[in-house]
């Protein structure tokens, strides 16, 4: 939360921590009850790709979203890039082991553990342990930078300190605990992570054609369904929203299988396959990659 001098009203920060791409917003900007989707200063979109590299030539800098997809098109071999953060964070030695038929998550050939028993991934071709970085430090650094994308367009505020960070239903103790250890690291202190379906509830009512109904009448009383369709997961919830406007998750079920590989990859090899008629006459894989990678960038 961040408070403007002379001015009584209480900023609140919210990242929506995605596997392929994260959001950062305001709330009560730039007047109160009003929401803030901030754009990417790289693409001007409402979006930053999860992904994150070292900056060639420098130790200890980092290159983060759509600046370390774009570096990434012309990096040599043994330049690596890090991406799937999210599916791998809290993982250790005691809960290594990946979902059956999980096969297809990026960076797993590159998964190792450190001496404290956390996830690491290696950021060059290379077995060097200091060429290693751990998840939680990557997923640090993607937040310092939303964080620093945000404060662009908050000049007459003090800086961020405390955020509220949207998570899956299916996040244990140790994913939980990882996510604030990473943000954490980035100095920011975690008021509160959201659970993704009521996430969306809560903001049932910013939906254009809905801003004009009253709360009450939108969700108080109501049971909804809610399907997250991200990344590489598919996840379908129940809630309901008492009279009072408590929030409860009734069931959901999480499904990271069906999708196996990226749902974006998926769609845009669909569409080159129906366009090309037959997937043989294309290389269709790399161009739904191409296609993909260049959404994020431009």
């Amino acid at each position: 939360m961040a408070q403007r001098e002379g001015v009584n009203l209480t900023l609140s920060i919210g990242i929506d921590f995605g596997n392929r791409n994260s959001s950062i917003a305001a709330h009560n900007f730039p007047a109160r009850d009003e929401v803030t989707v901030f754009q990417n200063g790289f693409t001007s979109t409402l979006r930053f790709p999860t992904y994150v590299a070292r900056a060639a030539g420098s130790a200890g800098q980092y290159l983060v979203g759509a600046t370390a997809l774009h570096e990434a098109k012309g990096a040599p071999a043994s330049w690596h890039g890090a991406s799937d953060l999210k599916r791998h964070l809290g993982r250790g030695v005691a809960n290594s082991r990946l979902p059956p038929n999980d096969t297809n998550i990026e960076m797993s050939d590159r998964v190792a553990f450190d001496a404290n028993g956390h996830a690491t991934f290696r950021m060059r071709a290379t077995s060097d342990q200091a060429e290693h970085d751990t998840v939680m430090r990557l997923v640090a650094e993607i937040f310092r930078h939303l964080v620093h994308e945000a404060e662009r367009y908050l000049n007459d505020y003090p800086r961020i300190s405390e955020v509220t960070i949207t998570i899956p239903c299916h996040f244990g103790p140790d994913e939980r605990d990882a996510l604030r250890e990473a943000a954490k690291a980035a100095g920011l202190r975690v008021a509160g992570l959201i659970e993704d379906p009521v996430a969306a509830i809560l903001g049932f009512t910013k939906v254009p054609p809905l801003e004009a109904i009253n709360v009450d009448t939108a969700i108080k009383g109501r049971r909804f369904a809610v399907v997250d369709m991200g990344d590489r997961c598919l996840t379908a919830s129940i809630l309901t929203c008492t009279a009072d406007g408590d929030i409860a998750i009734e069931a959901t079920h999480c499904d990271n299988r069906t999708l196996r590989e990226s749902f974006s990859t998926n769609v845009c090899g669909t569409f080159c396959s129906r366009l090309f008629r037959t997937r043989r006459t294309v290389p269709w894989q790399h161009t739904a990659e191409r296609l993909q990678r260049k959404s994020c960038c431009y």
